[in-house]
């Protein structure tokens, strides 16, 4: 989950300055999947990014990545 870490740090003085509570939960069993990174990279940071614009301040963000339905 080095790719998301990437972009929470990324992102961390914004999470900081609008006094969002962050949380992230990665499935440590999922291991390592060849992909794309630089476009998974792209995406995360866009989901992330509009999620602390869009939380008033004070708010709640949650990150969970893990394995859904055996998928």
């Amino acid at each position: 989950m080095d790719i998301a870490s990437d972009v929470i740090l990324d992102l961390n003085n914004q999470i900081r300055d609008k006094k969002i509570n962050f949380k992230s939960d990665f499935d440590r069993k999922l291991g390592t999947h060849k992909t794309y990174s630089n476009a998974i990279h792209i995406i995360l940071r866009n989901l992330l990014a509009n999620a602390v614009k869009f939380t008033p301040l004070g708010g709640k963000v949650c990150l969970n990545i893990g394995k859904r339905d055996h998928q």
